[in-house]
């Protein structure tokens, strides 16, 4: 006779499948006890229920790390496609890729990042469910992904339930958001960050004249005001009050404060 099986805990034991005793502190009897024709039987008694299978997109430039991913999905019963950057994924998409449940991209990847390809697909595929796997933490990294078009965040130091309890909500709901998430979201509506909320007010003090004579002064070269005048076109004086104004404005004092600050700010990017 097959033995009565124990209920397993589902919270303690998450994962989807044949959960069997060997592998589960002894909720069975022996198992080696029994007929095998009975522990067939025994182990169906116990098997969670069937989860959802899924055609997951992978993209994500670490290979040991994503292939383990990538076992740990198919185990699941899901069929994962790998890419290891953007522009190989976007690239395939282009090709055309079976239908897709749900994308899974890391942020920090060569030859095209995390960031540009969600804007990507946001742009071109807005139809595919975005969901963030990432190795930082960070707010920013966070309200930067959500600018660019993630619907989901979620880092990797995740336990494999919540990894699969998100998979499940990106398919189904479109959007996976923890209370981390939830609550930085409501404090960044605009999903900025403090820095990025202070860049832009630098930024919005600088005038297009401003910016054109900071690319020169902060340049590799330290340059007269003659030399730079030539360079932006003005007269001489126009430049020297253009700089006395962007040094009041950004609160500087020489060209080494104002190189530095430039840098902080990232001012000359974008």
């Amino acid at each position: 006779p097959v033995p009565t099986p124990i209920p397993i805990d589902q919270k303690k034991y998450p994962i989807y499948g044949i959960v069997e005793a060997r592998s589960a502190c002894h909720l069975w009897p022996d198992p080696l006890c029994m007929a095998p024709s009975a522990q067939r039987e025994a182990r169906l008694e116990v098997a969670a229920p069937a989860a959802p299978s899924f055609v997951l997109a992978l993209v994500d430039d670490h290979t040991l790390v994503r292939t383990a991913l990538a076992g740990f999905l198919r185990h699941l019963g899901h069929t994962v496609l790998e890419w290891c950057n953007g522009r190989e994924f976007v690239h395939a998409l282009l090709a055309g890729t079976p239908p897709l449940d749900v994308c899974i991209i890391e942020l920090e990847m060569p030859v095209m990042d995390g960031y540009k390809t969600l804007a990507w697909m946001r742009d071109h595929r807005p139809e595919l469910r975005r969901m963030v796997l990432t190795v930082d933490p960070k707010d920013a990294a966070a309200l930067k992904a959500f600018r660019h078009g993630a619907q989901g965040f979620l880092t990797k130091d995740a336990e494999p339930a919540e990894f699969q309890r998100a998979i499940l909500l990106m398919r189904t709901m479109g959007t996976y958001i923890d209370a981390r998430i939830a609550a930085l979201l409501q404090q960044h509506k605009d999903m900025l960050t403090r820095e990025e909320h202070e860049r832009a007010q630098v930024l919005a003090r600088l005038t297009p004249v401003d910016m054109r004579i900071i690319r020169v002064v902060c340049g590799p070269k330290e340059l007269t005001y003659p030399r730079i005048a030539k360079r932006v076109r003005l007269s001489k004086s126009t430049v020297k009050t253009h700089v006395e104004n962007i040094y009041r404005k950004l609160d500087v004092h020489s060209r080494p404060e104002l190189v530095k600050k430039v840098g902080a700010w990232k001012l000359l990017e974008g």
